[in-house]
């Protein structure tokens, strides 16, 4: 009896095992999942760029040489951020305890991957500091997106209840006031209760409505024409950003104030431009929406990647279409380990995905 128990267990564990590994490969707008996929590859060729000309933005040292092409670059990537959030707005969020245990579990994990990796390479750390720091991964987190995501998330139910019972006219009042919100008081004023470069909850929610407006009430009649349209703001955005960024940190004064922020007006309307192009195309992948799952992972996977960090001094020193060239595969190279690397947290997730349908789970219901 104890034998065919084992055998009972261990047949519930491998169907748990298969629809984990299936769990968000189905039902899944392919076409939006492969937006998510791009606008991580965004960020992290963004945070590559920034190398080029960082030292020059933060405290006016001599630009590094080509930061121009750098930035222009840069210019078409930086929408990255908001497309994520615009992402999380179009599906709505469906808040459960599961997801913000695996939100925990995950940023713990690559939090300790990270430190692990530095302590290998030298730094002077313990394995209970190791243990402690990673445990405080979301508080005491550098990555500002999560707990900015964690509050969207935690807000999700009270956000989808408006969005989904506004009519189309609440609903363009409430975008007009968090628009005054964000811009207004956020990136013209620069109030000190909102954060200058956008990285804000209240940026988040803004974007959130913005992807929901967009999926409830755009009604495009002509694609072809209106995949064009979204193109053509997109490229012109990205190239305003660009010149913008390049022309204020030459030394010239430009009424722009401070383009490089996400909640500037040519970042934000290039994402929901961006966004749009991607609501035309309709497509089921399982391969796809399989990579998409492991996004998150390619955003919080940096410090384990010693020998690639040590390729951006190199890359750095090119210039023109070779740095791009160079940059561009830099990042697909990274967001490839980042993804494989995330197969093992995925299989440390089944036994707690397990327990969690078998016990916890049953008690919250």
């Amino acid at each position: 009896m104890k034998t065919n128990g084992n055998h009972v267990s261990n047949a519930v564990f491998m169907c748990g095992l298969r629809q984990y590994n299936s769990m968000e490969t189905r039902c899944r707008e392919s076409n939006m999942e492969l937006l998510r996929i791009i606008a991580m590859l965004m960020i992290t060729l963004h945070h590559f760029l920034i190398n080029k000309y960082r030292g020059g933005i933060v405290n006016g040292d001599e630009f590094l040489s080509g930061w121009q092409w750098a930035v222009m670059i840069n210019g078409f990537v930086y929408i990255g951020v908001n497309v994520f959030v615009l992402i999380s707005g179009h599906f709505g969020i469906k808040f459960k305890w599961k997801g913000v245990l695996n939100l925990f579990i995950i940023c713990v994990f690559y939090m300790m991957l990270n430190l692990i990796t530095q302590k290998y390479y030298g730094a002077d750390y313990s394995y209970t500091e190791i243990l402690v720091k990673s445990l405080k991964a979301i508080t005491r987190t550098t990555k500002w997106f999560i707990p900015c995501y964690l509050a969207l998330y935690f807000l999700s139910p009270f956000l989808n209840i408006a969005k989904d019972n506004m009519s189309k006219q609440q609903y363009v009042y409430a975008l007009l006031v968090l628009s005054a919100y964000c811009i207004w008081f956020g990136y013209i004023r620069q109030c000190n209760v909102f954060n200058q470069t956008g990285y804000s909850v209240g940026q988040f929610i803004w974007l959130y409505f913005i992807g929901g407006y967009i999926r409830r009430f755009n009604r495009v009649n002509n694609i072809c024409k209106y995949r064009i349209v979204c193109v053509c703001i997109w490229i012109v955005m990205s190239a305003l950003w660009g010149g913008a960024t390049v022309v204020l940190y030459s030394g010239i004064s430009l009424p722009l104030w401070h383009p490089i922020t996400y909640n500037n007006p040519f970042t934000l309307v290039g994402a929901v431009a961006f966004f749009c192009l991607f609501t035309t195309f309709h497509f089921k992948s399982r391969i796809v929406n399989y990579i998409a799952r492991s996004v998150l992972a390619v955003y919080l996977f940096e410090a384990a990647l010693p020998p690639l960090i040590n390729w951006i001094g190199e890359i750095n020193a090119t210039e023109g279409i070779l740095y791009f060239t160079l940059a561009l595969a830099w990042t697909l190279v990274r967001f490839g380990v980042a993804v494989s690397v995330d197969q093992v947290r995925k299989l440390c997730m089944i036994p707690v995905d397990y327990i969690w349908n078998r016990t916890i789970g049953k008690y919250i219901q």
